[in-house]
């Protein structure tokens, strides 16, 4: 899925402890700087340098903000037809996008460089920011943008996001020195303020809240090669369904060394209110030096919308060993072209506990015609807990 978003919650799951590559550093004038081991002037340098595209991306941001506004027509809520100047806004907005994310992955990589814990707390938060702030440009790439209420919605939830703490800051944290209140990187942005209306409409609106209940690292010693995976149990105690979500890993070795990112994410289309999804992560290399992990919930706080362009027909699911296969038919019902198509599933236990999700999709499907999808999900273990499954599907014209 590559929707991204605004519920991010990060939990180890065991020990973990992050060192790195060496490195020397003089970039920034402050006492006691010689103090810092190697391993934290290397994270250090690395998080200036986030630091310092992340003023970037944000003054691109907010240029292209000022430009996204000033073209909405009086009284509209969308730009309906390309503005004088899209390209300038388009431009912008995709620089903008360019430096968030690789202010966040650099801010990533000083977490992973230093040996420090103070570095954990303010890079993560660092990437959340950013990660806001892409949320709010990640539809800018499409024709005449986004509505003006969800452009504000997301750009306020980008505001409510901690900025990265300075540099300066978190070379006292480290030392352990005594910091005083920051100014936020973001300060003088103001806040496009929906009317009443909106505001009285966002109230009332159910929202998700998925929370890790349990979680633990685990190997499966089922086959000839050992397995390590991560399991959690994750529950939607919100009032509405979620968006789509992802398990992400970040793997750690014995000595709590970070390996890699990544390996077999478990993925969903959405969580109904408290239902409950047992999601298991694989890791997918280096599996021998494996001894830890930590994981993330990364969801979508908006459920992918109900879609009259497909319906699905003929679903149904097969078991053949471990592997589970979902098939079924996609039929374009628009009266148009679509662009694009997805099938999405999610996998049951008799109890009604979400074992798994997966999807598949399509593009350049002509009207009325239909589309094959196949989905499939190994279920190791699990196999004999498989009972029944829902498809749905979207398509974009």
């Amino acid at each position: 899925m590559k929707r991204r978003t605004a519920i991010r919650s990060v939990i180890p799951v065991g020990i973990v402890t992050i060192a790195g590559c060496t490195g020397s550093l003089d970039t920034m004038e402050s006492s006691g700087r010689s103090d810092l081991s190697e391993h934290d002037e290397q994270g250090l340098q690395k998080y200036e340098e986030a630091y310092n595209l992340s003023e970037d991306a944000l003054a691109e941001y907010n240029t292209g903000r000022q430009l996204f506004f000033e073209n909405l027509p009086e009284g509209e809520s969308n730009l309906e037809d390309y503005p004088f100047d899209w390209q300038t806004l388009s431009d912008t907005m995709e620089s903008a996008s360019e430096y968030f994310g690789e202010a966040a992955d650099l801010f990533e990589e000083s977490r992973q460089l230093s040996e420090s814990p103070e570095f954990n707390e303010p890079c993560v938060r660092a990437v959340d920011w950013t990660q806001a702030h892409l949320d709010a440009l990640s539809m800018f790439g499409d024709l005449g943008g986004p509505s003006r209420d969800w452009f504000t919605q997301r750009h306020n939830e980008a505001k409510r996001a901690d900025s990265p703490l300075p540099p300066a800051q978190l070379l006292d944290r480290i030392l352990g020195r005594p910091t005083e209140s920051y100014t936020p990187l973001d300060e003088g942005t103001p806040m496009e303020t929906p009317s009443s209306a909106e505001t009285e409409t966002s109230e009332e609106t159910p929202t998700s809240d998925l929370q890790i209940v349990s979680r633990g690292f685990s190997v499966d010693d089922s086959s000839d090669e050992p397995a390590p995976y991560v399991a959690a149990t994750i529950v939607n105690r919100g009032d509405g369904q979620s968006g789509p979500a992802e398990l992400v890993v970040r793997w750690y070795d014995d000595d709590g060394n970070f390996l890699y990112e990544g390996g077999g994410q478990a993925e969903l289309v959405s969580l109904a209110v408290e239902e409950t999804w047992e999601a298991r992560v694989y890791a997918s290399k280096e599996q021998a030096s494996i001894g830890d992990a930590e994981i993330e919930i990364d969801a979508e706080g908006y459920p992918i919308p109900s879609d009259e362009n497909v319906e699905v027909q003929n679903s149904e699911l097969q078991t053949n060993g471990t592997t589970v296969t979902i098939t079924g038919e996609l039929a374009n019902t628009s009266g148009q072209e679509l662009l694009s198509a997805s099938a999405y599933s999610k996998i049951y236990d008799g109890d009604g506990v979400v074992l798994a999700g997966g999807h598949d999709q399509e593009t350049d499907i002509p009207a009325e015609e239909t589309w094959q999808f196949e989905i499939q999900w190994d279920a190791r273990d699990r196999i004999d807990r498989v009972s029944e499954h829902v498809a749905v599907g979207y398509g974009n014209t």
